[in-house]
């Protein structure tokens, strides 16, 4: 059934001041990046029964269309007289907007308005919709479309350990070979994987071990040392095992060399790697020697020096200053101030709204608007009377 709901209702006689266009959506001042954003059936109605004579007032509807979402005017009604006028926009389903603009007379001016939409939402009692709602059978995967139901239809945490009854998935649910390894991914075997001991690693284990065991075990202590019987341990199980001549060779000096062989030896330079360095050191040498007299005489040094002074030096750093784009230059010119504080460009469109901007042309007495050529702003608001002419509004920007 549907839902009307009043999303503003008439407003104060302050909120219609000339030139200002406000949104009667938002009841504030319009803006076309700030839509309403609401989906549905809009009519809204403006009452300017009270509208005098000479007030005038446009009335605007905005719909957002095309890839760059930005508000477009999708026409305009310009009220002169006292009337109440209503009107249907349908079903929008765009950012959307209303607007009312007093563009003459008397400022404020009293407008009532109403825009009401038919956002048709239906709310569902918590509870309403149970299991026993629907009959055995009603609902399996025939009935639901292919991807009707995915990640993104499902709200995050909305089906949790609380959600699913005790024992409800056991190894009964699932169909012999249900789970292989096609329906892993190659992430899961990794980290089912992870902390078991592979067969390389097995097998570098095994290859460790003594190939006689004793009774086809280790035992805990050490049964021999390269034929040698254990002497006494110093610790119980223990044995202490001594050698004089790998002491001898492995002394204190040597064992911190051995700190230094922290790289894989086929990281160093081979012998082709030293070589082609011997090479090219040779190269080098001969490139560098070379006679002093083949260089720049000193004389030509100072020659250059003295052209190239300090002062010559530092007009270099303006060359920076030159590279300015023709851009720029005309950007400078449009924004310049040609009179009081209107810059070149405001001067510019004021030329171009009063050649051939206007509503009307004549040479009585009456009020003139010249807009600019989207028509959607007014740039020169006068009024004649004889030989006299107001300017109201000025807007070259």
């Amino acid at each position: 059934m549907a839902n009307f709901t009043t999303i503003q209702s008439s407003l104060g006689t302050s909120e219609f001041t000339t030139g200002t266009e406000r949104s009667i959506v938002k009841a504030a001042t319009f803006s076309s990046g700030s839509p309403q954003l609401t989906q549905g059936y809009v009519r809204y109605t403006i009452d300017a029964t009270g509208l005098p004579a000479g007030a005038v007032i446009e009335v605007r509807r905005y719909l957002t269309a095309g890839p760059s979402g930005t508000q477009r005017q999708v026409d305009i009604a310009t009220i002169r007289s006292a009337q109440v006028i209503e009107v249907d926009m349908g079903l929008v389903v765009e950012p959307w907007d209303v607007t009312i603009k007093l563009i003459a007379g008397s400022s404020p001016q009293t407008i009532g308005y109403v825009v009401k939409q038919d956002i048709n939402q239906v709310s569902i009692t918590d509870g309403a919709i149970a299991a026993a709602t629907f009959a055995a059978g009603a609902i399996t995967s025939t009935v639901l479309a292919a991807n009707a139901i995915t990640s993104t239809i499902i709200a995050s945490g909305a089906i949790g350990a609380s959600q699913i009854a005790s024992a409800a998935i056991t190894a009964a649910k699932f169909a012999t070979d249900a789970i292989d390894g096609n329906a892993l991914a190659a992430a899961a075997v990794t980290k089912i994987q992870s902390g078991l001991a592979l067969v390389t690693d097995i097998a570098t284990i095994i290859g460790r071990l003594p190939t006689a065991l004793i009774g086809g075990r280790m035992q805990s202590d050490v049964g021999s040392w390269l034929g040698t019987q254990p002497v006494t341990p110093t610790v119980a199980g223990i044995p202490k095992v001594e050698d004089a001549t790998m002491q001898a060779r492995i002394d204190a000096t040597r064992a911190a060399k051995i700190d230094q062989l922290d790289a894989a030896m086929t990281s160093r330079a081979s012998l082709t790697s030293v070589a082609s360095v011997q090479t090219d050191t040779t190269a080098l040498r001969a490139s560098v020697d070379v006679a002093v007299s083949s260089r720049a005489p000193a004389t030509d040094m100072t020659t250059l020096l003295g052209r190239l002074t300090s002062t010559r030096a530092g007009l270099l750093d303006n060359l920076a200053q030159l590279d300015v784009a023709a851009s720029s230059i005309a950007g400078a010119v449009w924004s310049a101030i040609s009179e009081g504080t209107e810059a070149f460009g405001d001067a510019i469109r004021l030329l171009v709204a009063r050649a051939a901007g206007g509503d009307s042309v004549s040479d009585g007495d009456g009020h003139y608007t010249f807009k600019s050529r989207d028509r959607a702003k007014t740039r020169i608001d006068l009024q004649r009377a004889g030989n006299t002419i107001t300017v109201v509004t000025r807007d070259g920007t």
